[in-house]
Parts: C-alpha cells; sequence; structure tokens
C-alpha cells in the first residue's frame, strides 16, 4: 500500500518538470548503460538529467534536499490515503461502514492530489531557481525534445493502430 503511494509520488515528483526526472540521478547509477543510439536526441540511459545540465555539486545537493523536503511534507498525507485505502478493503460492501470508507477514502485522494499538485509547482519553482539562465535555457530544449520523441512515439501508436497491427515493431 504504502509503496504504490510511494512510487505515484516520486513519479509525481520525477514528473514535475514534464518527465525529465531529477532524481533520474539515482535510477540511472542502478541501471545498465546503454547506447546512445538507443533513443537518438535523448541523454543515454546511463545519464542522468543532472548530468545532462552541467548541474555543480551545490545545485544538485540544494535540489536533492529540495526534493527531498517536497515528499517530507507530502508524507502524512500519503499515510492518510494509505490508512483509509485499507479501511475500504476492510469494509463489507454493501454497509455503511463501505459507504463511509469509501467517501473518506475520495475525499482523502482528492486532498493528496491537490496538495501533490501544490507541492509540484513549488518544487519545480525552488529548482528553477538554482538554475542559472543557459542551465534554464537548455532544460527548455532537453523538455522539448522530450515531447517531440512523446509525439513521435504516439504518431507511431497511432500509425501501427490504424494499419491493424497491435504489436510492436521487431527492433534490431
Amino acid at each position: 500500500m504504502y509503496s504504490r503511494i510511494f512510487r505515484t509520488t516520486a513519479l509525481a515528483t520525477a514528473l514535475a518538470f514534464s518527465s525529465l526526472a531529477f532524481a533520474a540521478g539515482a535510477a540511472a547509477a542502478q541501471s545498465t548503460p546503454s547506447s546512445p543510439a538507443a533513443q537518438p536526441g535523448a541523454p543515454a540511459k546511463g545519464q542522468s538529467l543532472l548530468e545532462e545540465l552541467d548541474l555543480t555539486q551545490s545545485q544538485q545537493s540544494s535540489i536533492r534536499t529540495t526534493m527531498q523536503q517536497n515528499f517530507q511534507q507530502l508524507r502524512p498525507q500519503m499515510q492518510s490515503v494509505t490508512q483509509k485505502r485499507q479501511a475500504f478493503e476492510d469494509a463489507t460492501p454493501g454497509t455503511s461502514a463501505f459507504q463511509s470508507a469509501m467517501n473518506d477514502l475520495a475525499q482523502a485522494e482528492a486532498d493528496f492530489a491537490k496538495a501533490r499538485t501544490l507541492r509540484e509547482g513549488a518544487l519545480r519553482s525552488k529548482i528553477y531557481e538554482v538554475l542559472t539562465p543557459t542551465q534554464r535555457t537548455k532544460l527548455k530544449d532537453l523538455i522539448a525534445q522530450q515531447k517531440a520523441q512523446v509525439e513521435k512515439m504516439r504518431e507511431a501508436a497511432r500509425a501501427r493502430r490504424a494499419s491493424g497491427s497491435s504489436t510492436p515493431p521487431a527492433s534490431h
């Protein structure tokens, strides 16, 4: 339960910059490097956005601290949602306790979604303040590249669906 909410929050935080995760540094360190040719125009799988933006150690530290603080501020609400979800799962459908648990869970999830979105906006602003004008420009370029890649993949998926093929093309 908790890990699902943690993963969702971690993903949401990572997506604060349009899916270009500052947290990718930790994930990249654990992943196996792939060839840059795997995704033209994208950083190599083993290369993080932190490396791509050429951040100083001070900037990296500041960003990591800010992200940790963001998570800590959301933690109480994540725990509340987990508890409400457990109460909902434990309740017997058709009872008043089930209806009450369902309403409590819906409200807790709505409150958490709002808090998470507001924290993501604040996180994004704080991270943006840490960047130099050159890094901000590079970040915008990286985001634009990523959006183009995502759109290209969507177009390819639409083309496959339109042609009646539901299987992805074979890799080389």
